[in-house]
């Protein structure tokens, strides 16, 4: 008798915690705060989106495999092409509209990443790095070879060199 009255104990516990476990897998969506996630991977000199972006709030996580310092600005734009420009190639932030701009990284060392947070309504965006290394001064350039700094008195424009990537958030 106390073995039937365990055994049926046991197979009400098991189905109330298996009913429970579904719940709580069909209400989770996202990370831990609900968010989507999105990645942008950064090299020398390209950067890929990996995944898509919802409208909403998005965690980016920002992947710097590169071997130089990196940053990830991201701004509301048709594409690459009509942002506004210096004359050595690096975008004009300044002339981006503030309703424009959903904001930035800051620096990411070589072979480090970090997430933050965004939150994108529906349309194109750019995310590009407008990192301007002085290679006069071996300012963020360094030689592999012995990691010294390259010298030339010339401006190295990691936008101009094709670091930027359009996308669509729908």
């Amino acid at each position: 008798m106390r073995i039937r009255i365990f055994l049926v104990g046991a197979l009400v516990l098991f189905t109330v915690a298996a009913c429970g476990s579904d719940q709580t897998r069909s209400g989770t969506t996202g990370t831990a705060s609900g968010n989507s996630q999105a990645t942008f991977v950064l090299t020398e000199f390209k950067i890929n989106l990996e995944g898509s972006i919802p409208a909403g709030q998005v965690t980016i996580e920002v992947d710097n495999q590169g071997g130089e310092k990196h940053e990830l600005v991201i701004v509301s734009a048709k594409d690459a092409a009509s942002l506004p420009t210096k004359a050595d190639g690096s975008v004009d932030e300044d002339k981006i509209p503030e309703q424009d701009k959903l904001g930035e990284t800051g620096d990411i060392d070589a072979r480090t990443s970090t997430e933050k947070t965004f939150t994108f309504a529906p349309g194109t965006y750019v995310a590009f790095c407008n990192i301007v290394d002085d290679m006069a001064s071996g300012s963020n350039m360094m030689n592999g070879a012995d990691n010294m700094p390259m010298g030339g008195g010339m401006s190295h424009v990691h936008f101009a060199q094709g670091m930027h990537v359009d996308f669509t958030v729908g």
